[in-house]
């Protein structure tokens, strides 16, 4: 007997505006046409959880949580009132309501806190299992404690929410198989090497990734595509990052951790610096090398036509293991993966025959360039490494595991 599964979803600011400005008559279609044609751009998860979880027996039903657009056109469908300023949690709570679900599936982690997953509980009267998905660093594992099920893709994650009382469980990404379906592909690869993904500004918890991405930007032809957010500051604020940025340089040289250094108060404001925190913004530098952020069937088509893909990791949760979407991503697609080692990556793909590893922005400028001149050996790789993830890395493969821990969870109640 199959269950019903709700699933609540944040979309990323930017590509909303992107997504709505391509519909000129977006504001005079129902919620479910709009609805349709989000699905159909392919933007992160897609329709991927649902799509794979009905083939167990199960009804599905998703809501892009944090988008006030698409929301309140489901309130407006529906005759479903609500407070102007508190319509996020009044309308969730209505879907809740509406559609009855025996289980709640929140990648919404941080809007949908504890206090709105307690307000969920006492206004719905059934004994509903309410199941969370974290990757991105939290300081405070506990607050997800009162979750039946708490997965994450990152192994010190999972060690941390068992330490704090939460039932977690670990799940890696993976790669919607039907893609290989929709992407455009063409017959060779016109893009040399690319990176899709955030930058950050420099001097930020993406600090490592941004300097990385410079050196390969003076020494590969990569292509990005992403975000670089503004890195100016107050005057007193960029004076005070100056001076926070020498004291650090100077604590590196002898030797002091990254870590001791980010518990300092003062220090800890450019603990994370690797550049000079007046060093250009790269976009300023190389304005016909980055681009836009693009996202869903663009995104994955992008991949595609790559001949490598860069992956690297940022923060805190990432500094020893592999855990982000990229890396089932790109070799899903059918492209060459370079991505930064981690301890736990063999336990993913064998390293520098599925994917090529670097540990440092000498050795993978050095790879990248051995992999342009040696296509067959390039595409051996690919190959193989688009071979593990259909193999190992498909979503279809990671709701059937989501479908077998529900049904033990709904047997217990």
């Amino acid at each position: 007997m199959g269950y019903r599964f709700l699933r609540f979803s944040p979309v990323y600011a930017g590509y909303i505006y992107q997504f709505l400005s391509k519909i000129p008559d977006h504001e005079s279609l129902s919620y479910e046409e709009l609805y349709k044609k989000f699905i159909q751009t392919r933007y992160s998860t897609s329709d991927f959880y649902e799509r794979n979880l009905k083939e167990h027996g199960n009804e599905v039903q998703q809501f892009y949580s944090s988008v006030e657009f698409f929301q309140k056109a489901w309130a407006r469908d529906n005759s479903v009132s609500f407070r102007t300023n508190n319509w996020y949690k009044d309308i969730i709570i209505s879907q809740v309501i509406q559609y009855q679900p025996d289980i709640i599936f929140l990648n919404d982690i941080y809007k949908i806190n504890r206090d709105v997953r307690n307000e969920i509980r006492e206004a719905y009267d059934k004994n509903v299992i309410i199941i969370g998905s974290l990757t991105a660093y939290t300081n405070d594992f506990a607050s997800f404690n009162d979750l039946d099920l708490m997965i994450t893709g990152v192994p010190s994650f999972y060690e941390n929410f068992t330490k704090a009382g939460c039932n977690a469980y670990f799940m890696p990404f993976a790669f919607e198989k039907t893609l290989l379906n929709e992407i455009t592909r063409q017959k060779t690869p016109d893009i040399d090497f690319a990176f899709m993904g955030s930058l950050g500004n420099g001097i930020d918890n993406f600090s490592l990734r941004y300097a990385l991405i410079d050196d390969l930007l003076k020494n590969t032809p990569i292509t990005v595509w992403g975000d670089i957010e503004d890195k100016r500051l107050s005057g007193f604020d960029m004076t005070a990052l100056n001076y926070s940025y020498k004291i650090n340089k100077m604590m590196n040289f002898f030797r002091i951790s990254t870590d001791i250094r980010k518990k300092i108060p003062f220090i800890r404001l450019a603990a994370n610096c690797v550049l000079d925190p007046n060093y250009p913004a790269l976009n300023t530098i190389y304005p016909d090398r980055i681009h836009r952020p693009i996202f869903g069937l663009e995104y994955y088509s992008a991949m595609a036509n790559s001949k490598i893909v860069l992956n690297v990791h940022h923060g805190e949760n990432s500094s020893k293991f592999a855990a982000n979407m990229r890396l089932f991503e790109a070799t899903g697609t059918g492209t060459c993966l370079i991505t930064d080692w981690k301890e736990n990556l063999s336990t993913l793909f064998e390293p520098d025959t599925e994917v090529v590893t670097y540990r440092d922005a000498t050795e993978c400028i050095k790879k990248v360039k051995y992999l342009l001149e040696n296509p067959a050996e390039r595409e051996a790789i690919a190959k193989a490494g688009q071979q593990r993830t259909l193999k190992d890395h498909t979503y279809e493969l990671r709701m059937a595991e989501i479908n077998k821990e529900i049904n033990k969870l709904l047997s217990k109640k």
